[in-house]
């Protein structure tokens, strides 16, 4: 059973198919610790895109469902550091 997705291009998806997708992964799995969440989605947005508007319309609606959240932005550093390399 898996614990986490990779959403890499959602076409504009709606909210609704967003929270659907992060509630699956957070089902309850065969030997999970109640109360323990072990389930990740990460969601690869372009900048300076369309979908980035989008995305943040759907991260603020997952935010008011009550769900954690957090953007890691720190790609673009490590391919910087790759391509100095």
């Amino acid at each position: 059973e898996a614990n986490v997705i990779i959403q890499v291009n959602s076409h504009f998806g709606a909210r609704r198919q967003e929270a659907q997708r992060l509630g699956r992964i957070l089902r309850p799995k065969k030997g999970s610790v109640p109360g323990v969440v072990n389930a990740f989605m990460y969601t690869l947005i372009s900048r300076d895109t369309d979908e980035q508007f989008y995305s943040a319309k759907r991260q603020q609606f997952l935010i008011d469902q009550g769900y954690d959240f957090e953007v890691i932005d720190a790609l673009d550093e490590r391919a910087e550091e790759a391509g100095e390399e």
